[in-house]
């Protein structure tokens, strides 16, 4: 214990979890046993290692319950990283679960095993930013031959069939999004494989065909946006999207 602040390091591999001194006013909250969302910033300082945060909803934003200094990413990393978390927490956490009901991440296939390995019993989805974000990038990459004038509108086709109320819309916005008039030009094959992956995975990150009571129209899918849309990044919400060039 320091300073309030609950803290574990292991040598090799390299990591550090530490608890912050405001999860127990956190974990009071009422999503706290429902929700978190976990997200990692690699590259901070000249060590190159990746920080990782575990943050739920409240009235004012993500509360940050505790952050992970990681040495790499690779799921062996991420599974000894997540166990020491977990201990840091305590197994009063998230309202005396010892876990949420949800974990919300972005598409990192390590992440998401490890949190499958660690945390069994929550189920785990996709962030809307993140899936949004992974998406816009697609389109601007150079290599897949996207026209600038129509990236916007194939942008906002997606985000339609993600912000789907029900799933007889989803389906009815998908197939509107497939048959576009964009994509009936020959070079933008690529990005309705692309579209129809994602599809055949949109329990995950749907709104309309997610299997949790506690995501579905509760505007949680968003809320990493709401923590990033002031850099400028990409935001995407139910009123419309908003697009920036993606980093560098």
């Amino acid at each position: 214990m320091n300073a309030g602040h609950h803290v574990l390091i292991k040598e090799e591999p390299f990591v550090v979890a530490v608890a912050s001194q405001i999860m127990p006013h956190a974990d009071s909250l009422a999503a706290s046993s429902e929700i978190s969302f976990v997200d990692s910033t690699a590259a901070c300082h000249v060590e190159n290692n990746v920080l990782t945060f575990f943050l739920v909803p409240g009235v004012c934003g993500a509360v940050p319950l505790g952050v992970l200094i990681m040495s790499s990413t690779n799921m062996a990393i991420y599974t000894v990283s997540f166990a020491m978390m977990k201990d840091a927490f305590g197994m009063q956490a998230f309202g005396t679960k010892g876990h949420p009901s949800v974990y919300m991440t972005d598409d990192c296939d390590a992440k998401r095993a490890a949190l499958e390995d660690v945390a069994p019993a929550s189920q785990l989805l996709l962030c809307h930013f993140h899936v949004s974000q992974a998406a816009w990038s697609w389109l601007c990459n150079d290599k897949h031959r996207i026209d600038r004038d129509n990236r916007k509108s194939l942008i906002g086709q997606f985000c339609t069939v993600m912000y789907s109320t029900t799933k007889d819309e989803a389906t009815e916005n998908y197939n509107v999004a497939v048959h576009s008039d964009e994509l009936k030009a020959v070079k933008y094959s690529p990005y309705q494989s692309y579209l129809d992956n994602l599809w055949d995975r949109r329990q995950l990150w749907c709104l309309a065909t997610d299997n949790s009571s506690l995501v579905q129209g509760q505007g949680f899918f968003t809320l990493q946006s709401l923590q990033r849309c002031g850099s400028g990044r990409f935001h995407c919400h139910r009123a419309g999207v908003v697009l920036s060039a993606p980093p560098a």
